[in-house]
């Protein structure tokens, strides 16, 4: 009996979101599992290299895994939290392998599938996008929201319609004009 995809896209997901700095993951078989970290076991590379597990492998299935998973949010919505906090876990694994560039910027790809899955799904759906915000950036919000909010109650108030051209016949300058015309 074969587990149902949604069933390993959960579980898979949810191992990874537990996956801790310096910690190596199994991607063998069906279900990703975390690799032993204890010192009394067999040398890492040996270990690796019976198993036939390698890190492209590990990437790619890694890979896989984010890429399935956002293509099913939309029939799966309960993929979204698992998707979310599997994050979590790719990060961790960037901080193992800080010493190599190429792995590390083949998992930022993998975080960016993530992010942008995550992010187009709630767009799709209408739910805001939960993301770790500076005060900077929130403040920076707030006085955009606050600029829209005025060019609403201006435009409300207005009876007429700015039409923009955009004029480049001067050489020097760009400009844009603005004619006015009734609604």
């Amino acid at each position: 009996m074969s587990v149902p995809e949604k069933d390993e896209l959960i579980i898979n997901l949810t191992v990874l979101s537990q996956l801790n700095k310096n910690r190596k993951i199994s991607t063998k078989e069906c279900f990703l599992n975390l690799e032993p970290s204890d010192g009394f076991r067999v040398p890492e590379s040996l270990r690796r290299w019976w198993k036939g597990e390698s890190r492209e492998e590990a990437l790619k299935k890694l890979d896989n895994l984010i890429v399935k998973s956002v293509s099913l949010l939309l029939k799966h919505n309960e993929l979204i939290e698992y998707l979310r906090k599997s994050i979590i876990g790719l990060e961790n694994l960037k901080q193992t392998y800080t010493e190599c560039t190429q792995t590390n910027a083949r998992i930022d790809v993998i975080i960016d599938k993530a992010k942008r899955g995550i992010e187009i799904y709630e767009n799709t759906c209408g739910k805001p996008v939960k993301s770790v915000k500076s005060e900077k950036s929130v403040k920076s919000e707030k006085s955009v929201k606050s600029e829209k909010k005025n060019d609403k109650t201006n435009l409300k108030s207005s009876n007429t319609k700015e039409n923009f051209n955009y004029d480049s016949s001067d050489s020097d300058h760009d400009s844009i004009t603005s004619e006015n015309s009734d609604f």
